[in-house]
Order: C-alpha cells, then structure tokens, then sequence
C-alpha cells in the first residue's frame, strides 16, 4: 500500500522470517532492539528490552544468532533491579574494552524510583552476554532519566567504543548527552 507518498506492506499479508514474542501483558517486549556479536561467533544477536516486565522493573533479553537465524528462546535473560526503574527502555551493543565481544549496556531511566536512571554495561563472551553487570553510571540527580537512550560509537579512533548516555530530563528537562570513552579495562563505573 501507500499513505502519504510512502509505499510499505503490512505484515497482516506477509510472513515474517522468525517471531519472538513478550511473556505478558504490558511488558513492553520490543521496546528496545540492539544487534551485535556477544559470543564472537561471527553471527549477530539480537538484544530485546521489556521495560514493563514485574511492575516495570523491566527485564531485557538476549538471543544467539546462527547460520539459521536467533535461537527460539533467550540464552541471557537479565532482570530490573528495582520495580519503576524500566531497565530494557534502552539498548545498545558496543565493544568498549577492545576484545573479541560485542558487550551489552541496558538503560534504567527510572533507577531508584526517583527517575535519577541508570546505564550498565553487560560483558560479552564466548559464551555470551554476561548477567553480572562489569560497569554502572548513575544519573547525576533525581528526574534525569539518564539511559533513556544509548548507544556505542569510536569517537576518537581508538578501537575502543565509547559509551553514548542520554539523560533527557537533566536539569529541568534541559537534557544531558555523556560521552564516556572507552579503555582495555572498559568503561569506568562504580
């Protein structure tokens, strides 16, 4: 069909290659969507947020590609870390300590029910994206919504990707982008 000059189709008649669905109503499953190589397999896979899963402590997902396509069901699954924090709100895939594996950062930007917010960094590995965060940074005050969006890029030509955090709601809704760089031990964070 078109609709204002734009031709598209609607998934209603075409079949998507693979489907992956939320575990329940108001989870927000799709929220977020990051894809990079987390086990350095050579194949990508794809990072899902959740930000309403458990009263939106958010929950977000990660699924190992393959020469067919994502697994089925999750590899990693790592929860919220408080209700109202909406971790999974935002992904982002980034190799920030230069080894072979893409690492994994989730976006909080309800963090201690204040909406300070939160970014934390997940390793990759050959196994994959780790549960245990290896790095955090926290919002500077309360309404922040720091990892709101985020994202990983080589700023300054070092190999090393360099963490990219949105706090939109900074000092009155003036908003605050942090560019923090990356290392061989990674990003800083407490």
């Amino acid at each position: 069909g078109t609709s204002t000059g734009i031709s598209y189709f609607d998934l209603s008649s075409v079949s998507a290659d693979q489907e992956l669905d939320g575990e329940a109503t108001n989870n927000y499953f799709g929220i977020a969507l990051a894809v990079g190589d987390a086990n350095g397999d050579g194949y990508s896979d794809l990072a899902v947020g959740a930000e309403g899963w458990n009263s939106s402590a958010g929950r977000s997902y990660v699924y190992h590609g393959s020469a067919s396509g994502v697994s089925s069901s999750a590899d990693t699954i790592i929860g919220g870390l408080s209700i109202g924090s909406y971790s999974g709100c935002s992904l982002a895939f980034g190799n920030h300590d230069g080894d072979a594996y893409s690492d994994l950062m989730i976006g909080a930007r309800g963090y201690v029910n204040d909406n300070t917010g939160l970014a934390v960094v997940h390793e990759g590995s050959s196994s994959g994206v780790s549960s245990t965060s290896s790095a955090s940074i926290r919002g500077d005050a309360s309404g922040s919504y720091l990892g709101a969006a985020l994202s990983f890029g080589d700023h300054n030509g070092d190999s090393y990707s360099d963490a990219i955090i949105g706090s939109y709601g900074y000092s009155s809704s003036t908003g605050r982008v942090y560019v923090q760089s990356g290392s061989s031990s990674g990003i800083p964070g407490n």
